[in-house]
C-alpha cells in the first residue's frame, strides 16, 4: 500500500527536524488539545467520583462525606435521611418538604444540589 501525498509529507517533514523540534511540536499540539473549553460538546462529561472519604459526628449521628473528583464537598443523602429519621432510606424531598420546614429549609435548594458520584472499589 503506497502513501497518500500527505502521508508521505509528513513523514519527509518529520524525519527533516531534530528530535528536540518533533518533542516541542508534539507538547505544544498536546497543551492545545488539552486547554480548558477544548472539548467535544457531543462527549457525556466524566461522572465524579468520590477522592476521599470522611465522617463527620454531627449530634451523635455520624454522616459520610466525600470530596469529589470535581472538588464538591457532599454528604451521603443515605445518612442525612437516616440521621432525621432514624430509618436506612427514604426520601429525603418528603422529610424535608413538610410544612413545618417550610420557612427554614428550601427544599428545591437542597435537593437541586444533589450530585450522583461513583465510590472507587464498591459497588456504588
Amino acid at each position: 500500500m503506497s502513501d497518500s501525498g500527505q502521508s508521505s509529507g509528513g513523514k519527509a517533514r518529520a524525519k527533516s527536524l531534530t528530535a528536540e523540534r518533533r518533542k516541542e511540536i508534539a507538547v505544544e499540539a498536546a497543551k492545545k488539545r488539552w486547554a480548558p473549553g477544548n472539548f467535544s460538546p457531543d462527549a457525556p462529561p466524566a461522572p465524579a467520583f468520590a477522592k476521599l472519604v470522611g465522617s463527620l459526628d454531627l449530634g451523635g449521628a455520624d454522616l459520610d462525606v466525600y470530596i469529589l473528583s470535581n472538588d464538591a464537598r457532599v454528604i451521603s443523602l443515605n445518612k442525612v435521611v437516616k440521621a432525621i429519621t432514624d430509618k436506612d432510606g427514604g426520601n429525603l424531598g418528603e422529610y424535608i418538604g413538610v410544612s413545618a420546614l417550610k420557612d427554614f429549609i428550601d427544599k428545591d435548594l437542597v435537593l437541586g444540589e444533589s450530585y450522583e458520584f461513583d465510590i472507587p472499589g464498591t459497588q456504588f
